[in-house]
């Protein structure tokens, strides 16, 4: 009963420091990125970094991972996105980020191009990636 206990803890404080991480390649020359500069970038506003070297956004197909990294960039609502991303792809000015059907295939991706940013929770980083920017995540 005692590690039963012991368990539910470990794991309720594990939720409670949970987080979005936005991540990079680890050999990515990006060391860090500003809540700005990721809300641009994600939300098509910019598709250049401060070097000027262009970014490529990608994402796992994750409804509620990616529902909660919009909310936290944007505070739009999955419609409010879904009619924004309407407008930007109709008038030709912008796209979502490219997505993949599972972590293993994004990471693969990652690992080809030195300018790729994404999101995970923070618990999937692997080796492979350098977090540049982290988020709480909302209760």
């Amino acid at each position: 009963m005692k590690r039963l206990i012991l368990l539910l803890l470990l794991c309720h404080v594990s939720l409670l420091h949970a987080e979005i991480a936005v991540v990079v390649p680890a050999d990515s020359p990006i060391d860090s990125l500003s809540k700005q500069e990721v809300s641009n970038l994600f939300l098509s506003k910019t598709n250049r970094l401060a070097d000027g070297k262009k970014a490529i956004l990608i994402e796992v197909r994750d409804n509620r991972l990616r529902d909660t990294f919009y909310r936290l960039i944007s505070n739009k609502t999955p419609t409010q996105l879904k009619s924004y991303w309407t407008t930007l792809i109709f008038t030709g000015k912008g796209k979502p980020p490219r997505s993949f059907p599972g972590k293993q295939e994004m990471i693969e991706y990652m690992k080809r191009h030195a300018t790729t940013i994404s999101y995970l929770e923070s618990s999937e980083i692997t080796p492979e990636m350098k977090i540049v920017l982290r988020f709480p995540m909302p209760d």
